[in-house]
């Protein structure tokens, strides 16, 4: 198509994008990737069954759209990654979300340029675009995590995905963390301040933000179960890094004290959410092993 992503490709990446019904965001990036001075290799669309225009998008923009069985509840898109990473030809990969939206026509050489022999994997921040008041507190809070452990390497080499066996899709929550833990363990992770991506995250609402913990409360043993008792696996670690984060930028407090403030009491219910989370799958699992032992002769 003369008008596809990749015409005269110019940056060997092959840019992943899970997508489930995201018509509406899906052309904002896909116009930022084709607004690229180097334009990658190719962009594939990995699709849950969308019942929107989510595919005529993609095939309109000259993605590769490839389709994936959908699942009876949405998951953190694990499986779809894996999925659109075997089927990549990029020397680089690099994993986005629908509703993410490159800033400038650079983006794509700075983050090649990042690539050598000691770093094979790349952070990508991340900048919320926010509205309304809950979601100004979750930018505040994102831009805290910038070159923190909280944030994940989003870019990597096909080469060391393939060494580290890709996303683990047993853990539905931390899957991010737990791979670039794995890549921690073989590269050094390059990161720049100049290198993020906007983040169109909507008009969140605190019962919205509080059901999403609560969910992530239930589903996040895997990786717990998996991590054990390494640093990022304990949950008093990651809450201790939090603080840290908030701790490193005072200019924060300084410039909205109210909204920093807020921010932080905000993070305070979302662990209460996630713990509570945790003690009613916890409570569930009890209750199914009982109830197996009592069926046995």
């Amino acid at each position: 198509m003369t008008n596809a992503i990749t015409d005269n490709p110019a940056a060997d990446l092959s840019i992943i994008v899970p997508t489930l019904n995201e018509e509406r965001n899906l052309q904002r990036l896909l116009q930022s990737i084709r607004s690229q001075g180097r334009t990658p290799r190719e962009v594939i669309v990995v699709d849950q069954a969308s019942t929107d225009r989510t595919r005529d998008v993609a095939e309109t923009y000259g993605c590769i759209v490839v389709q994936v069985p959908p699942s009876r509840f949405y998951s953190p898109p694990a499986r779809s990654r894996n999925v659109g990473a075997g089927a990549a030809n990029g020397r680089y990969l690099v994993h986005l979300d629908a509703d993410m939206e490159l800033p400038d026509p650079h983006f794509l050489e700075r983050l090649e340029a990042l690539f050598d022999d000691q770093h094979r994997a790349v952070v990508v921040h991340e900048r919320d675009v926010p509205l309304g008041f809950w979601g100004r507190l979750k930018a505040l809070e994102r831009e805290s995590y910038w070159n923190s452990p909280v944030e994940a390497a989003r870019a990597s080499t096909r080469e060391l995905f393939e060494e580290v066996g890709g996303y683990d899709e047993r853990i539905s929550s931390g899957e991010d963390f737990w791979i670039a833990d794995c890549y921690a363990q073989r590269t050094t992770i390059a990161s720049a301040d100049n290198l993020w991506v906007l983040h169109h995250t909507g008009r969140p609402t605190l019962r919205r933000l509080l059901r999403k913990k609560f969910s992530y409360g239930r589903t996040v043993s895997e990786y717990l179960q998996r991590k054990g008792t390494t640093a990022r696996g304990r949950p008093s670690s990651y809450v201790w890094t939090c603080i840290r984060a908030y701790a490193r930028r005072p200019g924060q407090t300084l410039r909205h004290p109210v909204r920093f403030f807020a921010m932080v009491l905000l993070r305070l219910l979302e662990l209460s959410a996630v713990a509570a989370g945790m003690t009613v799958q916890k409570m569930i699992d009890v209750s199914s092993t009982a109830r197996g032992r009592r069926r046995q002769p």
